[in-house]
């Protein structure tokens, strides 16, 4: 809504994700936490997501002791990230942007019940929720003490991950992403 606001007049829509309703997992066996909770950062733009950020955060809670798996996938096929996905806890996407979007991973993190930690405006553009409820919202400068209050409080790595996965079946899977599409074609007069 703020890129191309010079000229353009009307209301501006967000476009809503549309995910399969095949490639949702609902698997909350992982939250037994029988193995240590498994921390995935699959960067697009390593520089705009802020990777050397989350590694030095990464660093140090494994220099305090932390018993957690990190895996960064840079480069790597879509469905050996989506793989991953289905049995990671905690999806650290991007804490350099200001925007309202979610982007492809953040949606994919949370249909595969994952708790999603990213930086994102407040001001998130739907009616139904509060995004701070269903997304970690982490600012750049807060990375390792909000994961760290995560590895110390794993009850609320699920409880996040099912608010997020909730919202994500909700407003991003194929039959509600169209509801939403028909509703902004509606309005275009």
């Amino acid at each position: 809504k703020l890129d191309q606001i010079s000229y353009i007049k009307k209301k501006v829509y967000a476009s809503p994700y549309s995910y399969p309703k095949s490639k949702f997992n609902s698997n909350t066996e992982k939250f037994n936490f029988e193995n240590p909770i498994l921390i995935v950062h699959a960067p697009s733009f390593p520089i705009f997501k802020g990777t050397q950020l989350v590694r030095a955060a990464i660093k140090k809670l494994e220099l305090q002791g932390y018993n957690f798996e990190y895996i960064e996938l840079i480069n790597k096929p879509n469905e050996e990230v989506v793989t991953i996905l289905s049995r990671s806890h905690i999806v650290l996407n991007q804490f350099y942007g200001h925007g309202n979007g979610i982007g492809l991973l953040g949606v994919e993190a949370m249909a595969n019940m994952n708790c999603l930690m990213m930086s994102i405006n407040d001001d998130y553009d739907n009616e139904n929720i509060n995004i701070n409820d269903v997304i970690f919202n982490t600012k750049y400068w807060e990375i390792d003490e909000k994961l760290k209050f995560l590895l110390d409080n794993p009850h609320e790595i699920k409880k996040m991950a099912l608010a997020g996965y909730d919202f994500t079946l909700n407003n991003f899977e194929h039959e509600k992403a169209k509801i939403k599409y028909r509703k902004i074609f509606k309005n275009l007069n």
